[in-house]
């Protein structure tokens, strides 16, 4: 049981277990979000649009669905860094990116400068 739960203990197993339930909780307030809008438009329908509509609970619902897909976006974005860690052509790769930085700002510049 102990080998179990040091698995737990591990920064990287922390990181996928945040993605875990960032999605999972994602998921089950999407299926809530989408539930009072249902609600909502049925309400809406029945009245003909006459009826005061209280949109508190769904813009709280949509703050807290932005959040969790805010931090799900994180913890997506930490893991990748694990992989680009160790991927030696993608390393070739960022440094070539450092290389021509400076042509590339300046095509950049031209680019903005002619399409706006």
């Amino acid at each position: 049981m102990k080998l179990n739960l040091k698995y737990f203990y591990e920064f990287w197993s922390l990181i996928q277990v945040g993605i875990i339930s960032c999605s999972i909780t994602s998921i089950i307030i999407y299926i809530w979000r989408f539930k009072e809008y249902n609600r909502l438009s049925s309400l809406f329908q029945q009245t003909n649009g006459y009826a005061y509509v209280n949109l508190q609970v769904t813009v709280y619902v949509d703050g807290v669905l932005t959040s969790l897909l805010g931090f799900c976006c994180f913890f997506g974005t930490i893991k990748f860094i694990k992989f680009i860690r160790f991927n030696k052509s993608l390393i070739i790769f960022v440094q070539t990116l450092k290389y021509v930085t400076k042509d590339i700002i300046s095509f950049s510049f031209m680019f903005s400068l002619v399409f706006m």
